[in-house]
């Protein structure tokens, strides 16, 4: 199973959940042959001027965008608990930064936006956390980079752009779930608190994953 299938696997699980409300989603992939792929490579090569590697190729499976957003129904937790992702097709992010203004021309970052191509936000929910490869060379690099809006920071994670997806699969976009892989500067105890609750809640929803290694990244990180 590729990792878009595994993916979209996940958003039909969420769709099927007792314990879950979708009220944004769209699972259209395309189904390409080798040479499909191979012509969109060079298509993106010729017209932006950027190399992608065989990881990140394997997004053409992506329609135009994998998008779910869902909450937790209001019994089974205090406070509703909230996913999302919109995971965007190589055609879509390779040509310029989504993110857009202001942070395309913000010189007071510390780093070059216009380096970066968005691949995942959370549109629903708003500022938060998105994911980001960086441009060098004409070549869009196979690690994962997360912008944390709200503090203007841009961390560099511990995934390649393959983990990013299978681990999306897995925490089913949980707010925050990005943070477990990077070292971020001070995060409040509210934002740890919110993690350990959506994990919980994820392991009574889905038995049938593991997430005894974002567990103990999580307790490592409250410490």
């Amino acid at each position: 199973m590729t990792a878009i299938e595994k993916i979209v696997e996940s958003m039909r699980a969420l769709k099927d959940s007792r314990l879950v409300s979708v009220d944004a989603y769209n699972d259209a992939t395309a189904t390409l042959g080798a040479d499909d792929v191979e012509r969109m490579r060079d298509f993106i090569a010729s017209s932006n001027k950027i190399e992608l590697s065989d990881e990140v190729s394997v997004a053409f499976g992506i329609g135009d965008e994998l998008r779910i957003h869902w909450k937790s129904v209001e019994k089974e937790t205090a406070t509703p608990l909230v996913g999302e992702w919109r995971l965007t097709s190589p055609l879509v992010f390779a040509a310029d930064n989504l993110i857009g203004e202001p942070f395309l021309s913000d010189d007071s970052l510390g780093f070059d936006m216009t380096e970066f191509r968005m691949f995942d936000s959370t549109p629903i929910e708003g500022g938060g956390l998105s994911a980001h490869l960086k441009l060098e060379k004409r070549a869009l690099l196979n690690k994962v980079f997360i912008f944390d809006a709200d503090e203007e920071k841009m961390y560099r994670s511990d995934l390649s752009f393959g983990a990013y997806l299978d681990r999306i699969a897995v925490t089913k976009g949980v707010r925050f779930w990005q943070l477990l892989h990077v070292e971020p500067d001070d995060v409040l105890p509210s934002v740890w608190d919110m993690l350990h609750s959506s994990l919980t809640f994820l392991a009574k929803a889905f038995p049938g994953e593991d997430y005894s290694d974002l567990q103990a990244r999580l307790q490592e990180r409250r410490g």
